[in-house]
């Protein structure tokens, strides 16, 4: 059986830092979204009458 090539090559290591910093700054602003988000969610089930979801 012969091995099938691929055409796999590895990140270098500042491809990689590039990668995680890029990565670092969406999920920062992912969290910030969460966090405004969660602030808000108190106010908005305050504001439902009881029984509804």
């Amino acid at each position: 059986m012969t091995e099938k090539q691929t055409k796999f090559v590895p990140q270098s290591e500042a491809s990689k830092k590039a990668s995680n910093a890029a990565f670092k700054r969406f999920a920062v602003t992912l969290t910030e979204l969460h966090k405004a988000q969660q602030e808000k969610a108190p106010e908005k089930d305050a504001k439902k009458p009881k029984g509804s979801k």
